[in-house]
């Protein structure tokens, strides 16, 4: 069984490279381990400026320009080999011997391991510039392990690359893995923007692309490892949007769209239930007020929500002049109904509801009311509002009833009184003298004041001192005849 290994250079150490391999399925050291370079130009032309050395072993010198690319001064060595039937096959100048040398970057490393060994290290040193100094030129790209393992195939299965908006979530999917023990069946890396990383079915969260490598198990503890590409497109991001206001009852607010920013055009747009393609900035009509949605879909079939609303006018506008908006009790006012932009009309006055457009309204007692006028636009929910508070004062030129004739001395001489709250009478003869009084609290009705069956045939004058039920004071005279 062939197994193979590939350690890509993340290293800035470019004059003193040191790697430390682990994680390898059992390497069988009876047959030939392959080991090779893949390096990118240097400055130092033809020299041999890398030391190359694995498990402490001293591999040789290797530099120069390989044989595919000697055209160009140090264009790099390169490892080209083949592995097949538990054999190692060196291509073009590379030799499957134990050693490295100028261009040949191909070893067999089978003795510098222990057999079923899972792990190695090795390094590059540059002749000249061995301490890492910065101004070393060597570029060492990447390095392949190809290998005879006694782990035996077993089938898996990875999700294959996958492609998705910016914002979405996508779920990889490895199968074939088992575990043994407490070691888990998968490792995913690297461990970003996954939902679990042990487990062989994670949720891809991230904003930006990644390569994941996951690490599949077998129960002999031997591995596969996978890789998957995972692409986040760009996706729409925002609408710019500006609307116009619908008139009540009306289907004639507008959405304008602006323009969309992220994702791939042509945009499509839908907030009705059918898609709209348009590539310039497009103007929708006939919308009712409301709460709206608006989805965009770009080219990569990505897609954005954006909410928007298309505010109410109502032109009704309710107003109305009463005349008088005071005075005393019958009233009678005049309501000139004083609306625009409304199409109907609803008065209250007194809990009765009209529907005039004018109206005239008599209000019979004393006392404060509001009136109301309802003015809308077709349809009642279209509407505005206007009060009007109308104050009626009691009558008090008809308050009192003074009798100016007692003719029953065995009775009370009694007076009727209206919104009247207190009384105080008084009572004189011809000659000015004061013969009786009286105060007291009254109700509306006959009121008692005196008896006169004591008083001689005559004239008699009075004078009585009323507060009526809003606090105010009035006052007045007369005269009564008492009669036998």
């Amino acid at each position: 069984n062939t197994a193979y290994t590939i350690v890509i250079n993340n290293k800035d150490l470019i004059g003193n490279e040191e790697y430390a391999v682990n994680g390898m399925n059992s390497v069988s050291s009876t047959h030939p381990v392959g080991f090779s370079l893949y390096t990118d130009r240097t400055g130092d032309g033809f020299i041999e400026n890398n030391q190359i050395y694995f498990n402490s072993n001293y591999l040789g010198s290797v530099g120069g320009s390989d044989n595919v690319n000697w055209q160009w001064n140090g264009a790099g060595v390169k490892g080209h080999f083949y592995y097949q039937n538990n054999q190692l096959f060196g291509l073009d100048d590379d030799v499957p011997n134990n050693t490295m040398s100028g261009t040949d970057g191909l070893a067999d490393v089978s003795g510098y391991l222990e057999n079923n060994a899972t792990s190695c290290t090795f390094k590059l040193q540059h002749i000249n510039y061995p301490f890492q100094n910065p101004a070393a030129t060597n570029i060492n790209l990447a390095y392949t392990f190809a290998y005879t393992t006694p782990c035996q195939p077993f089938e898996t299965e990875l999700t294959e690359d996958v492609e998705l908006c910016r914002g979405d979530t996508a779920q990889l999917l490895a199968t074939g893995g088992t575990s043994t023990g407490s070691a888990p069946a998968y490792e995913w890396l690297p461990q970003e923007d996954l939902s679990c990383y042990n487990c062989p079915n994670p949720v891809f969260s991230g904003d930006s692309s990644k390569i994941y490598t996951v690490r599949i198990w077998n129960t002999d503890s031997c591995s596969k490892v996978l890789p998957v590409k995972v692409k986040v497109l760009d996706a729409p991001h925002n609408i710019n949007l500006s609307t116009s206001p619908a008139t009540c009852s009306e289907n004639n607010g507008v959405l304008q769209i602006g323009g969309v920013s992220g994702g791939k055009p042509p945009y499509s747009y839908n907030f009705a239930g059918s898609w709209i393609t348009n590539p310039t900035a497009p103007i929708f009509s006939q919308f009712s007020a409301g709460e709206y949605t608006l989805t965009v879909r770009d080219q990569n079939q990505c897609f954005y929500s954006q909410p928007f609303t298309i505010e109410e006018v109502v032109p009704a506008i309710a107003a109305f002049s009463a005349n008088p908006q005071e005075g005393t009790e019958a009233l009678t006012v005049q309501f000139n109904n004083q609306s625009s932009g409304a199409t109907d009309y609803e008065w209250t006055v007194e809990g009765e509801t009209f529907t005039t457009f004018q109206h005239q309204h008599t209000f019979d007692s004393a006392g404060s009311y509001t009136v109301q006028l309802i003015s809308w636009y077709n349809e009642p929910h279209c509407a505005d509002t206007a009060t009007a508070t109308i104050i009626v004062h009691p009558d008090y030129t008809h308050s009192l009833f003074l009798p100016t004739l007692y003719d029953n001395p065995g009775a009370a001489y009694t007076i009727q009184t209206t919104n009247v709250a207190h009384i105080r009478y008084e009572l004189f003869n011809t000659i000015g003298q004061r013969l009786y009084h009286v105060e007291q609290e009254v109700n509306n009705g006959p009121t008692e004041l005196w008896y006169g069956g004591s008083y001689a045939t005559g004239y008699y004058f009075f004078r009585i001192r009323f507060t009526n039920v809003e606090g105010q004071q009035f006052e007045e005279k007369g005269k009564v005849l008492v009669v036998r």
